[in-house]
């Protein structure tokens, strides 16, 4: 999971940040990390909310989990839409 992580999440994000890539591409690029981190997220908060045969505790980790990633992907939105 890892070496995936790294070469398609941090190769768009590195690629989105040069200058060199068209102003289309690296839209596209916000565009396709934004669908990844927002699919991520949302499936969290719906195993957190829905879950029938879960106990709290796992549905407590899972709503810190959603929680972690809401914050960082604002803080990775505003960086890449900073820039473009």
């Amino acid at each position: 999971m890892d070496f995936l992580y790294r070469q398609i999440f941090l190769g768009l994000l590195d690629s989105n940040k040069q200058t060199k890539v068209r102003k289309p591409y690296r839209i596209v690029i916000a565009i396709i990390i934004t669908v990844i981190f927002l699919i991520a997220i949302i499936a969290m908060a719906l195993y957190a909310i829905f879950a029938t045969d879960v106990n709290i505790i796992r549905r407590v980790v899972s709503a810190v989990l959603c929680t972690i990633c809401l914050i960082y992907f604002l803080h990775l939105a505003s960086g890449i839409f900073s820039q473009n």
